[in-house]
């Protein structure tokens, strides 16, 4: 877990500085395209739903340039937002990066489509199709890297987070 939030830390510390940027003021400005990162200490995985457990205190999201921008979303927002719209991600499911470590210490890396998010508690579970790799049983010290583009241009996302 260390290693995990050592990694999360260093992403942010690289991008806070450039977080303190002027934003572009022209007529032309469209809204930074976010990526997310959600973290738990664990994670289950019945061959259909994908549980993350423990999760960390909220959706960590970045963009790219030229914004550069850097916030949180907290997961109730998150799974809240997420059928909004007519450009939603319960329309058009995004892909997503999965992060983790066996149980017995060996790295699982899959590429997954996330459906139907839930929340409860410290809990957040999506139905998954598994793209590409393995998903494993049980997995600790996950990372789940979510592609956003289309949440963010759906406007679910503020420009004020911080």
């Amino acid at each position: 877990m260390r290693l995990m939030l050592g990694t999360v830390v260093l992403a942010w510390l690289a991008l806070a500085p450039a977080y303190a940027e002027e934003k572009p003021t022209a007529a032309g400005w469209e809204p930074p395209e976010f990526m997310m990162i959600q973290t738990a200490r664990e994670a289950s995985f019945d061959g259909n739903v994908l549980t993350l457990k423990a999760i960390g205190p909220s959706t960590l999201l970045f963009s790219d340039r030229p914004e550069r921008s850097v916030g949180q979303l907290p997961y109730d927002r998150f799974v809240k937002a997420w059928g909004e719209g007519r450009d939603s991600l319960e329309t058009d499911p995004p892909n997503a990066a999965f992060s983790a470590l066996s149980h017995d210490g060996e790295p699982q890396l899959a590429v997954v489509e996330l459906l139907k998010p839930k929340l409860q508690g410290d809990e957040i579970s999506y139905e998954v199709k598994v793209l590409k790799g393995i998903v494993p049983p049980n997995a600790r010290q996950v990372a789940l890297f979510i592609d956003g583009r289309r949440f963010s241009r759906a406007g679910k996302i503020d420009q004020n987070l911080h």
